[in-house]
């Protein structure tokens, strides 16, 4: 028999060169920049740029399956996407020494970045973000075996490292061009992205959440909270879109159906919308009417607020939610979000219904 003329594929290999600090050094702290790489100090007053490691399990890219699931409620039909940008923007393709991201995507939540160990992802004026990667003495390639424990060595070092700035200002320029970022994309984006950006967020601020299988109709509510530490548990609902109006009545029958099926009661309700509904709108009496008669709370956590918490390095618990309620009689989450962050926020009262909704 002649030979076969096709031969096998290989498969291409990434070039991954990883990197690790250099020996003696110790970060202290950290600077973000706008449009320009992280600054990092370190304990001896010497400054260099976050500069990607290029870390195997990539946290700026993926959860940790853990991360995703929750401890206690194990039969939730949870979603296992472990991206951690909605968008798909954040990628590593075999021809880069580094992930890259795609500004048409990205809309600038400061996920990725909060989540890349060294804080090489910066944002630029655009509003998108970008991974630096450039060499520099403080971050040395690995050449042996050996020298891959000092890469997990540099991940530990930086750990809780302190953020001497938020990764972006609460300012009305950078919430307008997020905003529209998200908006002008978000037509072409898949159904389930608003339920992952929720997810992630919360993940990332520290509630444990998952949200529902795609396709699953056995199961209504968008999302499941828990904290194991002080034993409770909240369910919500993920609307951007006109139907923010039938969440609080979908919100009782999340807690109907929660509660029969999972045999667990004292949940903590909540409504996650892109914006506060408008002043005028039904949503604030009915939050009202709930509260008054069948002595529920919902809470109500806009977009706005967890991106706040998330780029202000906020660790929050389940708990901490509890004082988002507002209804007819006080529509605002403002004092609610500004006890999270011990300070004012510097956002006007009503800017695009983030704190307090459009009248």
């Amino acid at each position: 028999m002649a030979s076969s003329k096709y031969k096998t594929l290989k498969q291409v290999e990434r070039n991954i060169r990883q990197k690790h600090l250099a020996s003696k050094l110790s970060p202290s702290h950290l600077e973000w920049n706008l449009n320009a790489p992280n600054k990092v100090i370190f304990s001896d007053g010497s400054v260099c740029p976050g500069t990607c490691i290029e870390c195997v399990e990539t946290p700026c890219m993926k959860f940790l399956g853990t991360e995703i699931s929750l401890q206690k409620l194990t039969q939730f039909p949870s979603d296992h996407d472990t991206d951690v940008c909605p968008t798909k923007a954040i990628s590593w393709p075999y021809e880069s020494a580094s992930p890259v991201i795609d500004d048409s995507l990205c809309v600038g939540c400061g996920l990725c970045a909060a989540r890349c160990p060294t804080k090489a992802i910066f944002f630029k004026d655009n509003g998108s973000a970008s991974v630096n990667n450039i060499p520099n003495k403080y971050f040395i390639e690995n050449s042996t075996d050996s020298d891959n424990r000092k890469t997990q060595d540099t991940v530990t070092l930086f750990q809780n490292l302190k953020w001497k700035n938020p990764i972006l200002q609460d300012s009305e320029q950078t919430l307008d061009i997020l905003f529209k970022k998200y908006l002008d994309e978000s037509s072409s984006l898949f159904g389930n992205e608003p339920n992952l950006l929720i997810r992630n967020l919360l993940i990332t601020v520290g509630v444990k959440s998952a949200i529902r299988r795609t396709g699953d109709t056995n199961i209504r509510m968008d999302i499941v909270l828990e904290d194991i530490a002080h034993n409770l548990n909240g369910i919500g609902e993920i609307e951007f879109g006109i139907d923010i109006l039938n969440t609080p009545r979908n919100t009782l029958d999340n807690i109907a159906v929660f509660t029969s099926r999972y045999k667990i009661d004292n949940l903590i309700p909540i409504v996650f919308p892109l914006v506060l509904p408008n002043q005028r709108s039904e949503y604030w009496q009915v939050m009202k009417d709930i509260k008054n008669v069948l002595k529920i709370k919902i809470r109500t956590v806009t977009l706005g607020a967890l991106l706040l918490l998330l780029w202000n390095q906020a660790k929050i618990s389940l708990g901490d939610l509890n004082n988002f309620y507002s209804d007819a009689d006080n529509f605002s989450i403002r004092q609610a979000l500004e006890n999270l962050l011990h300070r004012k926020i510097n956002i006007s009262d009503g800017y695009l219904g983030i704190i307090e909704p459009q009248k």
